[in-house]
């Protein structure tokens, strides 16, 4: 039964990785509550592009009748405390900023927020680049690519300490409909937004995938190894249980109902191991209530097949075994 927890303990930190790993990309976009992103022409998405396209048109997208906001942002890549972080410079005012945890949002140049997993502490000064800030918010849950922190600053910090102060942006958050699309530039939606994010991180998530699979199957051939061996041990009985007309249904119900019984005891064990490992994992993992429901639902069938395999092994039987002796 340790044997099975462990390996559903795993599936289930394996299924949190996972469902972090979407919710974090989703949390990012939302952040802007943007109706589109435009980026440059040729630029693969609003987070993901090295294509930089001119802050002028953010300008340009502002005079559209049918744009209420436009707001230039610009991300970065640089380390703190021997960490990859991202860098987001958010126009003051505009879109893209946090809900602080504790403190409060930037008001002038030379502030930041930052993620509170990198555990600095109001009033800390961070350098960036060839920028140097003072930390006056820490967020939470503001982590992409993987649980990376995020710093947000002025994006003229950011633009002065990544790109010599020149008049760039990644990309530029809209708000309402532009009847056009300045010369240049290209429009995403935020579900593109989200995909193009989510991109970079396919084959990693692929391959949690087919681990989590893998896990199942061992699990399940543990039970059902298990109960093999418990046939094998019981054969005088079995036989003598066939050798007074008992049908290899009732056998099965037998066999099913300790199958599931382990299953279950895994499963319930397995759910508090996780919690235990979880915290031990360098990003956070956010287990799904839906992965519990499948656990259980999972190791009941892990439990009827296991069985399954007992019973075959159990219709080999000769009643007349039990006489044997």
């Amino acid at each position: 039964m340790l044997a099975t927890s462990i390996a559903f303990a795993l599936a289930l930190v394996l299924a949190g990785a996972a469902e972090h790993l979407g919710l974090e990309t989703k949390r990012v976009v939302a952040l802007f509550g943007a109706d589109s992103f435009v980026v440059s022409t040729g630029g693969s998405g609003p987070f993901s592009t090295t294509h930089l396209l001119s802050t002028a048109v953010a300008d340009e997208l502002r005079a559209d009748p049918g744009v209420f906001r436009a707001d230039p942002f610009i991300q970065a890549r640089d380390t703190l405390k021997g960490r990859d972080v991202n860098v987001l410079g958010l126009t003051l005012g505009g879109a893209g900023w946090p809900r602080v945890r504790s403190g409060r949002l930037p008001l002038a140049s030379g502030e930041v927020v930052i993620d509170s997993t990198l555990r600095y502490r109001l009033g800390d000064t961070v350098s960036l680049g060839s920028w140097t800030a003072k930390v006056v918010g820490t967020s939470s849950e503001t982590t992409y690519y993987f649980g990376t922190p995020t710093v947000f600053g002025v994006i003229s910090d950011v633009q002065r300490g990544f790109l010599a102060g020149q008049p760039y942006a990644t990309a530029i958050a809209v708000r309402g409909e532009p009847g056009a699309i300045p010369s240049g530039a290209r429009q995403f939606t935020p579900r593109q937004s989200v995909i193009d994010l989510n991109r970079p991180q396919k084959a990693g998530l692929q391959t949690i995938q087919i681990i989590n699979l893998l896990l199942w199957i061992m699990a399940g051939g543990v039970i059902a190894s298990m109960l093999y061996l418990s046939v094998l041990e019981r054969r005088i009985d079995l036989a003598t249980c066939k050798a007074i007309g008992v049908s290899n249904i009732t056998l099965f119900g037998g066999l099913a109902l300790q199958g599931v019984v382990l299953a279950l005891a895994a499963s319930c064990t397995g759910a508090v191991l996780a919690s235990l490992l979880a915290p031990l994992f360098p990003f956070t993992i956010e287990i799904p209530g839906s992965a519990y429901i499948r656990l259980f639902v999972a190791g009941n069938a892990v439990g009827l097949l296991a069985g399954l395999i007992g019973l075959r092994r159990t219709s080999h039987i000769d009643p007349a075994l039990a006489f044997a002796n």
